[in-house]
């Protein structure tokens, strides 16, 4: 049993209330979201972001790694599944997700970065999802999504991106045009993707650098 956490059983009112963190909207209110999975809970516990709330069955929170996650949580829901399975962005749920704090950061947060990535009309969610994930893999510090980017903490951006949305600093841009020249002015190399491009083989990034990539019906 979770020792040293609130840790009560979900009621059909906060059930309804986290589920609709589901919605853009929501999670722009609250600057929070929904982290769904064992693998996703993790990640989010093992980067230090701020977990709000857990919301586990019996059987998850027999899971051996359980106790460690709820030690970094605020509350700890129990749930039976049914309620996991109408909160859930999943067919089936795993039968444990969290609530946690979104990260953005402003555009001057970036000033001591090596490599970021701006994304200009990427509205796939698996795709943005895997440009992060890969982005972290490659160790990119940051990504900037500019207006119409599918949300960096939304449940199918979150899935795809495998944890590593927050492994990044995230940017919400309301202006890319105004924000890249902010990138220019902090001696930022601003390179694109694009078809007649240098082969990326051949293609060595300078440091610091900025690669924009853009939307897939229109690159």
């Amino acid at each position: 049993m979770v020792a040293h956490v609130n840790v009560r059983r979900l009621t059909q009112a906060r059930r309804k209330e986290i589920a609709d963190l589901g919605r853009k909207k929501v999670r722009d209110e609250q600057s929070r979201c929904l982290v769904e999975g064992h693998r996703s809970v993790d990640a989010a516990v093992a980067s230090g972001a701020h977990v709000r709330e857990i919301v586990a069955t019996d059987e998850s929170m027999a899971s051996p790694e359980f106790e460690e996650w709820s030690q970094h949580a605020e509350t700890v829901w129990i749930a039976a599944s049914r309620d996991l399975d109408r909160i859930s962005d999943v067919k089936t749920s795993q039968g444990i997700l969290a609530v946690v704090d979104t990260q953005w950061v402003d555009v001057e947060s970036l000033a001591d970065c090596r490599r970021v990535v701006v994304l200009d009309g990427v509205q796939d969610p698996g795709n943005v999802g895997t440009i992060i994930r890969t982005a972290a893999w490659f160790g990119v510090e940051a990504v900037v999504c500019g207006p119409g980017v599918a949300d960096c903490y939304g449940p199918k951006v979150l899935r795809s991106s495998m944890g590593g949305v927050w492994d990044l600093r995230t940017v919400r841009s309301g202006s890319l045009l105004d924000d890249l020249r902010r990138i220019r002015s902090m001696d930022f190399h601003v390179c694109s993707a694009d078809l007649q491009g240098e082969p990326i083989a051949d293609w060595t990034s300078p440091v610091p650098s900025c690669l924009v990539l853009s939307s897939e019906a229109h690159g």
